[in-house]
């Protein structure tokens, strides 16, 4: 198989999957393709190793640790297989102490042969690098700079003296964040007594962004239900719950959440972390930083003293 390096949207061309889903295998270290300056690039190898993970994921549906350990023992007999080229290889695992071990079979070489024959795609998705990048870039900025200075002078010369309207300033976009509930009940609680600002950081991030909306508030059906039952459990009026949850639900931003993966060591957390991948946050605001691990997450985990 001839030698490639494509960056990740060629790469999901090749394996015809949605770029989303092999950032995700990327991101939590089932696939390792190389880096270089910031940019991911797969070789024909790292490509067969997403082959196969991809095949896995399809039969068992299993979660990405689990996922992970089962690529590492595939890449320890990598060259093997390679060199062997075997029509299945048979992997034999245990998703849980409770259950029994089960086998899955992939069909290694005609995955191979799969791969070779899609490598076409690469080429029909061309993903060149942007700007300044670009070869021939000066060029053409210097010959666009020079007509544009040719038409402002023939337009002096005729004396055209109409005001020339300013090119209008980029809208500053807001922050994206998402907010864990104990931040949401400590609102909730430094509003019980009349409220002054700076006194309670917490109720200064719902005031904040009830006022001036500071921020967007990222949401999924699940957080909002996290939301409920807690208030609830900690007997908040029903009142006062639906009021708020009704506000956040009519301002926040909805997300849509496809993957499902553990990334907290606290599980009632992930839809949290789930929200914030999906929905591209800048930010988490947490009281519990050390449920929010940063190294498996891209945005900014951050406590409500940071915001204000």
């Amino acid at each position: 198989m001839q030698k490639q390096r494509l960056k990740l949207k060629q790469a999901s061309a090749v394996l015809q999957i949605e770029p989303k889903e092999l950032q995700n295998l990327v991101q939590f270290g089932v696939v390792k393709p190389k880096r270089f300056e910031g940019t991911y690039f797969f070789d024909t190898n790292t490509l067969m190793v997403a082959k196969v993970a991809f095949c896995l994921k399809e039969s068992l549906g299993t979660r990405t640790s689990v996922l992970s350990k089962l690529m590492d023992v595939f890449l320890a007999s990598e060259k093997e297989f390679k060199s062997d080229n075997p029509k299945y290889i048979v992997f034999k695992c245990r998703l849980s102490a409770e259950e029994d071990p089960i086998k899955v079979g992939v069909p290694f070489r005609a995955l191979g042969e799969q791969l070779q024959e899609q490598m076409i795609r690469a080429d029909l998705y061309r993903d060149l690098p942007r700007g300044r990048k670009r070869r021939g870039w000066k060029k053409e900025f210097l010959e666009s700079l020079t007509e544009s200075c040719r038409q402002f002078e023939l337009t002096v010369r005729k004396d055209e003296r109409r005001r020339l309207p300013l090119p209008r300033k980029a809208k500053k976009q807001k922050s994206r964040g998402v907010v864990d509930t104990n931040v949401l009940v400590a609102d909730i609680s430094g509003f019980r007594k009349p409220y002054v600002r700076g006194k309670n950081t917490s109720a200064d991030v719902l005031y904040k962004w009830a006022e001036k909306g500071n921020f967007v508030w990222l949401v999924t059906e699940d957080i909002l239900d996290e939301y409920k039952e807690v208030l609830k459990r900690l007997r908040v009026r029903s009142t006062l719950i639906g009021a708020v949850i009704n506000l956040i639900r009519e301002r926040a931003e909805p997300v849509n959440v496809h993957a499902s993966f553990e990334i907290s060591p606290d599980p009632k957390d992930d839809p949290f972390c789930l929200c914030s991948e999906e929905g591209n946050a800048d930010f988490i605001v947490t009281l519990n930083p050390k449920d929010f691990p940063q190294e498996r997450l891209r945005a900014k985990v951050i406590s409500p003293e940071a915001m204000a």
